[in-house]
């Protein structure tokens, strides 16, 4: 048997792992999201602000 003291450290052990595992997920979870998130970002500023392919610099008039 346990005493009473092993007892309330095993609890506080367990507790504590717990504990971490929660705010460990919580991060995880919010770096997962900003990563995401700059993902979408990016594409969206690619295709937005996209350079000029071949066809269109063809089409421009040149300056002189």
């Amino acid at each position: 048997m346990l005493k009473k003291g092993e007892k309330i450290l095993l609890f506080a052990t367990i507790a504590v792992g717990i504990t971490d595992l929660c705010l460990a997920n919580g991060v995880y979870l919010k770096k997962k999201g900003v990563v995401l998130r700059d993902m979408i970002l990016s594409g969206i500023d690619k295709k937005t602000y996209r350079p000029l392919d071949e066809e269109a610099e063809e089409k421009t008039i040149p300056i002189d």
